[in-house]
């Protein structure tokens, strides 16, 4: 006998339209072999997204809170975008980590899809508001090299000459992209992994923040409306300050020094201050949840061993110890934040500046200011690089030269090349003698 599907996961996270089968779409396209030609895939890839919106647009569904007038100008629109970007901060999801299942599904779950229905409509008003002659789907051009939402990103940093079709196509191509995220968030269910549902609520949180955001500014350049900068944080903005924490919680541990059996209550008291630490910080919420885990695992751990006495036992020794090397561990996966694409590309082009003024600088000439400022900007990007920063002042240089050029170097495999840029990365020329042949 077929077990009777929960309500709450009927009203809450199934709906109706889950059933009429966009999931077979998206694994047609799956589901061609990789020797396909890639641009055929690309398209294939856009018509699925398209055959999932229009499942989407034909499917009942519940109204969002946001109220939006018949009649649209640039100004109705941006006020609608901002509205929507409070609304997408204003779901906390640290707030449910350790909640009940039913109150995830009531409070969570239902905020989500009101999000998603408000982004959806506010989107389509500005497509068809901005909408040229041809269609948003007929201009979208293939690019094979990049995944779907890779695309979307770079076309969000690209400037256009044609500012009205620029915003019709980054509206359109957000659409289809939060049309695949409700599909994702749709087959939630009661069952699904408490951890599995706040990350693809926290998914659909930065993706609606980044795509109202982007196009909040495209819309106010385009109608010359002053664009509330201070409201914001850029998502290269978001990714140093989270980088930062990382690199905060690490030397706060002293982790290049472990403890001895005598100090090790004390050191792990330091860990349990810092898990606190980091998760009462604002940038807690752009964690990767799969962090987030990770670190609530470890805190919880860490809460029993303390409760655990004696301390002077052998098994709870070994146990602190294990915990500290799995603390040790942890923080070090926290580091992988550097492969953030934004990440990679902000260090490289601060390196880049930084190589340029070694090669016009004196090598025994102490750092500028301005050098030392941008360092600073890198703190985390490499251990090497990091003992170079802590002691720039004072430093020349000659000293800086080897562990920016290493990273630079580096860091040059894993970005576009740039048309005419010199890296300067040949030998620098030995100073001349003071005394004229």
């Amino acid at each position: 006998m077929a077990a009777r599907e929960d309500p709450v996961v009927a009203e809450h996270v199934v709906p109706p339209w889950r059933h009429q089968g966009p999931e077979a779409v998206q694994a047609d396209v799956d589901g061609h072999p990789r020797e396909r030609d890639a641009s055929t895939r690309w398209r294939l890839q856009v018509d699925a997204h398209a055959a999932i919106l229009q499942r989407r647009e034909d499917s009942p569904r519940r109204d969002g809170v946001l109220t939006l007038p018949s009649v649209q100008t640039s100004d109705t629109l941006v006020r609608q975008l901002r509205a929507l970007i409070d609304s997408a901060q204003a779901i906390d999801t640290p707030t449910y980590e350790r909640a009940e299942i039913n109150t995830i599904c009531d409070e969570l779950f239902v905020a989500v899809e009101r999000l998603l229905d408000d982004a959806d409509r506010v989107l389509k008003h500005l497509q068809h508001h901005y909408e040229s002659s041809a269609p948003a789907s007929d201009r979208i051009e293939a690019a094979p090299a990049f995944g779907f939402g890779e695309h979307a990103d770079r076309r969000l940093e690209q400037d256009h000459a044609d500012a009205d079709a620029s915003i019709s196509d980054i509206a359109f191509i957000a659409r289809m992209e939060l049309a695949q995220r409700t599909q994702q968030f749709r087959c939630l269910t009661l069952k699904s992994d408490r951890w599995d549902q706040l990350a693809v609520c926290a998914r659909v949180r930065r993706r609606v923040i980044k795509f109202a955001t982007a196009l909040d500014r495209a819309v106010c350049e385009r109608a010359g409306i002053e664009f509330e900068e201070r409201r914001y944080l850029s998502v290269l903005r978001c990714s140093l300050d989270v980088r930062q924490e990382y690199v905060d919680f690490r030397d706060r541990l002293k982790l290049d020094r472990p403890p001895s059996s005598e100090e090790l209550r004390t050191r792990l008291r330091l860990v349990g201050t810092s898990l606190a630490i980091l998760i009462g910080r604002p940038c807690y919420e752009d964690l990767r949840t799969s962090d987030r885990r990770m670190l609530r695992e470890l805190q919880s751990r860490l809460l029993g061993w303390l409760r655990e006495s004696p301390f002077d036992s052998r098994a709870t020794i070994r146990a602190g110890i294990r915990l500290w090397q799995d603390t040790a561990a942890f923080a070090g996966l926290l580091m992988q934040v550097n492969l953030r694409t934004e990440l990679i590309e902000h260090d490289h082009a601060v390196l880049l500046e930084i190589r340029r003024q070694i090669c016009s600088a004196r090598p025994t000439a102490p750092l500028e200011a301005r050098t030392i400022d941008q360092l600073r900007r890198l703190i985390g990007r490499d251990p090497e690089l990091d003992a170079c920063i802590r002691r720039a002042r004072g430093s020349t240089y000659s000293e800086i030269e080897a562990p920016v050029t290493c990273v630079l170097t580096r860091l040059g495999t894993q970005v576009a090349p740039q048309p005419g840029v010199d890296l300067c990365l040949s030998p620098r020329p030995l100073p001349a003698s003071s005394s004229s042949a």
